[in-house]
């Protein structure tokens, strides 16, 4: 069950909140996600709640819902920073240590109170414990002043910080909110709302204007016109007619519509984008799992130093008591890694939000480092460079393209189609024949034609050179003519490829040779495959290095899963290839690429810069209070203030 939970103030707290919800013997399963604000929490048995949230509160005053809620503004907050202030301004007034304490007191308890209760558990080194330290040792030497404006910033800063945290999850969430919980369903003359959950497939569900679809189905309606932003990035509409697929995610923009479920929710296609999304930051980058454990080795060294500091200060150098242990208060508030363990993960998060609002689904933030080392782009071509779906290129004669088009038009074949379509002059066919996998025959004015490939002229012992796209008209067992098909080029494809040439970009395909090397002609892609098996493609991809394999069937699944990167073109797509692929590309259009690059870019250039900015910061802080040369309240800046900066930083991505 998720519960969203609120009270958390930082990751620290939220780490040390989960391991300690995991130690519950009533517990089978929990994970806390703070940058998301969730709990996702399983029991052993779910009547043994409520003990289970008395144990939870007993760490923390969180609260925990079923639905998300949206953010208040913490009044009890400001009124207890407005109140702390007051009284320190009057104890600066008078001059009085009571009004000092009754200001520390108000603003202050809590923070102490939870860093007592960390440290009776054995969780000793968070920010709490080294405020509580740094302004309790300021009350000893006698810095009155100091202790309360440690607690007043530190407060305030957390108040900040946590404003800046709710409103990027707003944004985020407004670039991922696919959600839907009910869906009305029609039975006989009724019409039921039911959850999502609950409805079968074959169940027929209306779609009102501004909803969205709810699951995967058939459009029953004889026109609907749908809005795709959500799941694609296009803001265009797009047009069905009855009998269309209808993916759930789809926002009529029209009358009320029917659609007949093909699917559970649990299978559609906006049920597997939301699971994507959920479970893409499980996936962690390098730099947010490094983080993670530097911080847990970081902050006990930093204690030890900030020791070691005061004793060195007060023997070596002959400093005051008061001012060896200020430069250890000081260097104890700077050491906070707050800053690191926030701003990254809540960027890798905004970062997949931003890819999302472009229709790329991303499955892990680890996957952004791949995507940044990519020298090589695979290719499948059928479905992700071309359409498949053919159409006449090239033909002898108007008189050849005629016969064979009504020769077509009876055919069951794929390829039929594309060719019925150019009747010119209406004929009709007697006695005609559909010769599998090769071609047809048919008697036109009392003539016998065949109409195929080179496998059907060369049972008529005719020998042609052999070629998937060209198809021979025979009469009298003589060509008379011929035809060429062409599989179209997708659009914007050539454009996205010519934009991409910093990569080596190379076509992987099963078709025949001449019809590959004309697709990479056209597309300028100087290293072609042609006539591979699935596995052979495979093999292919994985003796290359820092490759990218973007493909959208069931055959191309072997070779996503051996390539650094896979990417699976739309939702439309295999499901076996969107399961493997690490990215997926709803628009089902290569161009999405050159988004899923320019993200991947921007997040690396981001975290090295937030990385660099605050070990940069904290070092220069650190140096300058281990020598006195810097104040209590500089330090908080230097941990809170920056701590906010890099969260501001982070959301730099979102833009």
């Amino acid at each position: 069950m998720r519960y969203y939970i609120k009270g958390l103030d930082c990751p620290h707290c939220a780490e040390a909140l989960e391991k300690y919800i995991q130690e519950n013997k009533n517990v089978k399963y929990a994970k806390l996600n703070f940058t998301k604000g969730y709990l996702d929490l399983k029991l052993y048995d779910d009547a043994k709640f409520d003990e289970v949230y008395k144990y939870i509160l007993k760490m923390e005053k969180v609260t925990l819902s079923k639905k998300e809620k949206n953010y208040t503004l913490d009044i009890k907050t400001i009124i207890l920073m407005f109140v702390s202030l007051v009284f320190f301004i009057l104890a600066n007034v008078f001059n009085s240590l009571y009004l000092y304490i009754i200001a520390y007191v108000v603003v202050g308890y809590e923070v102490l109170f939870k860093a007592f209760k960390n440290i009776i558990r054995g969780k000793i080194f968070d920010e709490r414990f080294l405020m509580s330290i740094a302004s309790i040792g300021a009350f000893v030497i006698k810095e009155y002043n100091e202790a309360v404006l440690v607690m007043l910033l530190y407060t305030f800063g957390e108040f900040l910080q946590d404003l800046a945290i709710e409103k990027s999850r707003n944004q985020i969430k407004n670039l991922v909110d696919f959600k839907v919980e009910n869906c009305d369903v029609v039975k006989g003359n009724v019409i039921i709302n039911k959850d999502v959950n609950d409805v079968e497939i074959g169940d027929i569900i209306a779609v009102k204007l501004g909803e969205k679809v709810a699951i995967d189905g058939i459009l029953l309606s004889d026109y609907a016109t749908f809005n795709t932003q959500s799941l694609t990035g296009e803001s265009k509409l797009y047009e069905l007619s009855k009998n269309d697929e209808v993916l759930s995610g789809y926002v009529n923009e029209g009358d009320v519509i029917y659609v007949k479920t093909t699917k559970n929710y649990q299978d559609s296609t906006l049920k597997r984008i939301l699971d994507m999304i959920e479970n893409a930051t499980e996936n962690k980058a390098t730099s947010e799992t490094f983080i993670t454990k530097f911080s847990k080795y970081y902050t006990p060294i930093v204690v030890l130093l900030a020791v070691v500091i005061g004793f060195v200060s007060f023997f070596a150098f002959n400093q005051t008591i008061n001012a060896s242990v200020t430069s250890s208060l000081v260097f104890l508030v700077v050491s906070c890694p707050c800053a690191l363990i926030l701003s990254i993960p809540l960027l890798y998060f905004a970062a997949i939000g931003r890819l999302s609002s472009y229709g790329i689904l991303l499955k892990g933030s680890s996957y952004f480092e791949e995507i940044n080392k990519v020298k090589e782009i695979v290719f499948d071509k059928t479905g992700t460079l071309t359409k498949g779906e053919f159409k006449v290129s090239e033909y002898s004669s108007i008189e050849t393209l005629n016969i064979a088009a009504n020769l077509e038009k009876y055919s069951l074949h794929p390829l039929a189609k594309s060719i019925a379509k150019n009747i010119k002059t209406p004929l009709e066919v007697e006695d005609f024949k559909e010769i599998k996998s090769r071609g047809v025959k048919g008697i036109i004015n009392n003539q016998e034609y065949y109409f195929g490939n080179a496998n059907l002229l060369k049972e008529l012992g005719i020998n042609v050179e052999k070629s998937d796209n060209i198809l021979y008209l025979v009469n009298n067992k003589f060509i008379i003519g011929y035809i060429t098909l062409e599989d179209e080029i997708k659009k914007d494809v050539k454009e996205t490829l010519a934009s991409l040439k910093q990569y080596n970009l190379v076509l992987l395909s099963g078709d025949d040779e001449q019809v590959v090397k004309d697709v990479a002609t056209k597309l300028n892609i100087k290293e072609y495959y042609a006539n591979k098996l699935p596995i052979e493609k495979a093999e292919i991809v994985k003796h290359k290095q820092n490759v990218m394999y973007v493909g959208d069937g069931v055959n191309d699944s072997l070779s996503l899963v051996n390539a650094n990167v896979g990417v699976a073109m739309g939702l439309k797509g295999a499901d076996s290839s969107i399961e493997v692929a690490n990215v997926v590309l709803s628009k089902d259009n290569i161009a999405s690429l050159n988004d899923l690059f320019k993200v991947s870019k921007k997040t690396s250039r981001i975290a090295r810069f937030n990385i660099v900015f605050i070990l940069t910061f904290k070092l220069l802080f650190l140096i300058l209070g281990s020598l006195n040369l810097i104040n209590m309240s500089l330090a908080v800046f230097a941990d809170v203030g920056i701590a906010l900066l890099m969260v501001l930083s982070s959301l730099r991505i979102l833009k």
